[in-house]
């Protein structure tokens, strides 16, 4: 299984070097150019090396040879959002396994921290006082204009440009990275890329019997439950934020939500609230507290109301749009890399909306196999947050926990359904709890204090449990307030200038800061590199099955069934043994908590 040099050989330093490429492609502008349209076609290409200087290429990506020939040539291409160069690069024949790539938007995301910088080239390359874009090819752009409706010349100038910015910004870029220590970091998402751009080109089968099932009966679910929340109201009009003011707090008698930093949910007075109108926004909404039989069952009835409404809008009336509407039904998405303030993807619907990640676990069964006698293989880092929370905070309990296979859920369950959870219980009523209580067990980790009294219970009994992880967050707490950054153990720098104590001794902002490293260093650095060496693996194996998704802690995979054993070993060596080797040599990090990984087949996602 011989991997590239890159990964064979891990230097970040390698992007200090000079043996490079830089590249922008221009295309035709469907679905903003995108090389996955197969409407779409490259128009020319330009490229720059401090090796052999400019070169240019008008033509399709059937005459890109001479760029190939070069780029087999350097160490590493640079581009601008790297990721659509890189699939295109794809349709001109290059194996995407073999280039190390660095992305320029994803050199400021790094810089940036938990900053939102803006990311595009114009802003980058303002930010370092450089030139502009050409505007004006720039504004025929927004305007829908083709490139390929443009003079020849003028968008050859226009891609010259964009090379001339984005090589400038990478000198600049790099060594800033270096200063700060933090080449790493922007080595683990530049070699994740490459797995990204390949897992979008395959996208999801849906499972349209599955889908129309379900839609069906939501449907059916959601209309008897408008009815009933018309009779309750009256004929509430929920876009108007008056009469749900009048019903709410007035006709209902509920009292102004508090946020949880104890400021009221509260906005500028009128003639009908001359100490302020209620805001009646989801969150306002979400916190009032019912006082009487009445309340209740209104509260309940516009939470059911909400949660149905959610699964319709964001799952499944796009995947019924998607089953309907296309031949194979397969839904492609995009994965926004630099979009969080965690680090971790993100990700967006190139069609219908729907994207490939944050789906309810009820409605994972809608995606399959496209291929009948095949099976969805998912490879998923076992309880990798608290694994990760326990070695932040060198947690002796949580570390003695993980290493004897310790149930962590069990306290959750026993705590929150104490009268239920028994050792006469049994067992199946105890797996049902245990799965209920999944949800909780974890809060904690995120700063998670309120809720009913049995959830805040269950949140004072981790902390005092595991009393090295909470004393560990309060320390970061008070170096955040203190000092307005964070240093995590990648180096990545994270900015908290607004972080405050307010006069009832609450701390603006603190469970973000409690929140942030354990899940960035879960899910933004060693999922990703696990998940790049798996796609890395597969590849060598020459196995058929291929990553169709990576969702915050696990792949996930078509699988042929020949191939289930292998790629379940691959999935073990890349997550746990690459992972701790990646950890150690790129960010001299001695991961001494039991990583594991656990490998699941069905013929549906989460079957």
């Amino acid at each position: 299984m011989q991997l590239p040099d890159f990964l064979i050989d891990l230097d970040p330093s390698v992007f200090m070097t000079d043996n490079y490429l830089v590249l922008d492609f221009e295309t035709t502008n469907k679905d903003y150019g995108s090389a996955l349209d197969p409407e779409n076609t490259l128009l020319m290409a330009v490229w720059w090396s401090p090796k052999f200087g400019w070169k240019e290429k008008v033509g399709n990506e059937y005459e890109m040879g001479d760029l190939l020939d070069d780029i087999a040539s350097v160490d590493y291409i640079v581009a601008h959002n790297t990721k659509f160069e890189l699939q295109w690069l794809a349709r001109c024949g290059l194996d995407l396994h073999s280039v190390l790539p660095y992305c320029t938007m994803l050199g400021d995301y790094v810089i940036g921290g938990n900053r939102q910088f803006r990311v595009n080239l114009e802003a980058c390359a303002k930010r370092y006082e450089l030139g502009h874009k050409l505007n004006w090819v720039s504004k025929y752009l927004k305007d829908g204009v083709c490139l390929s409706e443009l003079p020849q010349s003028s968008v050859l100038n226009y891609c010259y440009q964009d090379v001339k910015l984005t090589a400038e910004v990478f000198v600049r870029q790099r060594l800033i990275l270096q200063e700060r220590g933090l080449l790493g970091v922007a080595f683990t998402r530049n070699i994740f890329t490459p797995v990204l751009a390949d897992i979008e080109a395959h996208g999801m089968h849906v499972d349209k019997e599955e889908v129309e099932k379900e839609y069906k009966l939501l449907m059916k679910e959601y209309m008897i439950l408008e009815q009933e929340v018309e009779e309750f109201t009256g004929g509430l009009n929920p876009n108007s934020p008056k009469q749900k003011q009048q019903f709410f707090f007035k006709e209902m008698g509920f009292a102004i939500a508090v946020a949880e930093n104890g400021r009221p949910f509260i906005g500028k007075p009128s003639k009908d609230w001359p100490k302020g109108a209620p805001s009646t926004g989801k969150e306002a909404l979400a916190a009032l507290i019912a006082t009487n039989d009445k309340q209740r069952e209104c509260v309940e009835l516009f939470k059911k109301q909400g949660a149905l409404h959610a699964k319709l809008s964001k799952t499944l009336k796009p995947l019924y749009a998607c089953v309907t509407e296309t031949p194979d039904q397969i839904l492609y998405a995009q994965f926004n890399q630099a979009r969080t303030k965690t680090h971790r993807l993100s990700s967006t619907g190139r069609e219908y909306g729907c994207q490939f990640q944050n789906f309810p676990r009820q409605y994972k069964h809608l995606f399959s196999s496209r291929r009948p006698d095949w099976l969805i293989g998912e490879i998923d880092g076992a309880q990798l947050e608290f694994r990760v929370a326990a070695f932040m905070g060198q947690d002796i309990v949580a570390m003695d926990d993980i290493a004897n296979d310790v149930d962590v859920h069990h306290l959750t369950a026993s705590t929150l359904f104490r009268e239920a959870f028994t050792e006469e219980t049994d067992e199946k009523i105890k797996k049902e709890l245990r799965n209920l209580s999944k949800a909780d067990t974890f809060k904690p980790l995120y700063g998670g204090e309120k809720g009913t009294p049995q959830q805040e219970e269950y949140y004072r009994k981790f902390k005092e449990k595991y009393y090295g992880v909470a004393e560990t967050q309060d320390e970061w707490v008070q170096t955040a307030l203190n000092t307005k950054e964070l240093v995590l153990p990648t180096g990545l720098i994270t900015y908290y200038p607004y972080m405050r104590v307010t006069k009832t001794g609450y701390i603006d902002g603190h469970t973000k800061v409690r929140n942030l490293p354990v899940q960035y260093l879960a899910t933004a650095e060693i999922i990703p590199v696990g998940v790049t060496y798996l796609w890395h693996y597969m590849h060598n194996s020459n196995l058929a099955s291929y990553l169709i998704n990576t969702v915050h802690d696990s792949a996930i995979a078509e699988v042929e069934p020949s191939e289930r054993e292998i790629f379940a070993e691959l999935g073990t060596k890349a997550f746990v043994d690459d992972t701790y080797h990646y950890l150690d040599v790129v960010y001299n990090i001695d991961f001494n908590v039991p990583l594991e990984a656990e490998a699941e087949f069905s013929r549906n996602w989460g079957g």
